[in-house]
C-alpha cells in the first residue's frame, strides 16, 4: 500500500500494515481503516472541507510543510523508518513528508479529513490515538501538527504517544504561539489555548517527553494577527473567518513569491538546527525522558 508505514511489534521484524490492522480488529473500508469506536473532537465542522480548499495554493501551509520537512531532514534519525501523524488531517503534510522520503501513515477521526488524505494516496486510519490498539514501544516517530490545542485533556494524548514510543522516539510538534495573541479565531477553530516555548515544554515534560530542539517560526506573522485578529476580537469587531476569508489570508494573491520569499530564511535555518527567537507559531522535536 503506498505510503504504508513499517512498524514493529518485534524490532527486528517489520510488520505489514495491513496484516497489522487486521490481526488488532481494525476493519478496512472504502481505502480506509477503521478503529470502531468514533468520538467528537474540537475541531470545526468545516474546517478540513475549508482547509482542503486552501491549502495547495496557501502560503501558510507551503511555510509549514518546509519547516517540518527541514527538521524532520535535521532529527529523525531514520526517516525511511517512517513516522505516524496525529490528526493529520487531510492529509497535506504527511503527503509532502512521504514524498520526501518520510513514509507517513495518517490517524484523523474526522471522516472528510479521512477521506480527503486517503485520495492523497496515503494509508489513512480513521480515528482517536486512544482507541486503537497501538502496542507499546512500537513507534518510532510522531507527528502532531497543529493539533494539541484542539485537545482539551493534552497530556492524555501526550502520555499514550510516550506509551507506545521507542525508547529514541522522536515527536514532531507544532503549535500556534502566544497566549495573548488568542483571538476568536482561535474559538472558532475549537483551540483550548496557545502555547510558549517554555510552556510547551513544561506541558510535554509532565507528559514524559524531553525537548531536544524547538523554535518559533512564521517571525513576522504577529504583526499581522494583532491589528486584524486580536486587536478587533478584544474590541468586539471580529467576525470570523469563512472559506472565502481563509482564502484570501493564505492565498496573497500576486504578492504570494514575496510572501513565500519572505519566510524561506526559517526553514534554512532549521536545516542547520538553528531557533528564531519570535512568531505566530512553534516548531519542536522531542524525545521520550
Amino acid at each position: 500500500m503506498p505510503g504504508a508505514f513499517d512498524m514493529q511489534d518485534d524490532p527486528n521484524t517489520t510488520v505489514d500494515w495491513d496484516a497489522w490492522s487486521e490481526r488488532r480488529g481494525l476493519t478496512l473500508d472504502g481505502g480506509i481503516w477503521h478503529s470502531g469506536t468514533q468520538r467528537e473532537v474540537s475541531y470545526s465542522a468545516d474546517g478540513h472541507s475549508e482547509c482542503f480548499g486552501v491549502e495547495e495554493g496557501s502560503f501558510w501551509f507551503k511555510h509549514r510543510n518546509k519547516c517540518i520537512g527541514a527538521v524532520a531532514q535535521r532529527f529523525l534519525t531514520e526517516p525511511s523508518s517512517g513516522l505516524v501523524e496525529v490528526g493529520g488531517g487531510n492529509g497535506y503534510v504527511a503527503q509532502y513528508l512521504t514524498q520526501s522520503g518520510v513514509p507517513t501513515l495518517v490517524v484523523e477521526p474526522g471522516a472528510v479529513g479521512a477521506m480527503n488524505a486517503a485520495g492523497r494516496g496515503l494509508t489513512v486510519i480513521r480515528g482517536l490515538l486512544g482507541d486503537l490498539p497501538v502496542p507499546e514501544s512500537s513507534i518510532p516517530a510522531w507527528g502532531l501538527f497543529d493539533v494539541l490545542e484542539h485537545v482539551e485533556g493534552e497530556l492524555e494524548l501526550l502520555e499514550t504517544m510516550r506509551r507506545c514510543s521507542t525508547g529514541d522516539a522522536k515527536l514532531l510538534i507544532t503549535v500556534p504561539a502566544f497566549g495573548w495573541l488568542w483571538s476568536d479565531e482561535d474559538r472558532d477553530a475549537g483551540h483550548y489555548r496557545r502555547y510558549s516555548r517554555p510552556g510547551l515544554a513544561r506541558v510535554m515534560r509532565e507528559a514524559g517527553w524531553e525537548a531536544t530542539w524547538s523554535s518559533y517560526f512564521f517571525s513576522w506573522l504577529p504583526a499581522v494577527q494583532v491589528p486584524l485578529r486580536v486587536i478587533p476580537s478584544r474590541l468586539g469587531f471580529y467576525r470570523g473567518s469563512s472559506a472565502r476569508a481563509q482564502q484570501a489570508q493564505h492565498s496573497p494573491g500576486i504578492l504570494a513569491p514575496v510572501v513565500a520569499g519572505s519566510l524561506s530564511w526559517e526553514s534554512s535555518l532549521f536545516r542547520r538546527g538553528a531557533r528564531i527567537p519570535f512568531g505566530g507559531s512553534i516548531i519542536g522535536v522531542f524525545t521520550p525522558r
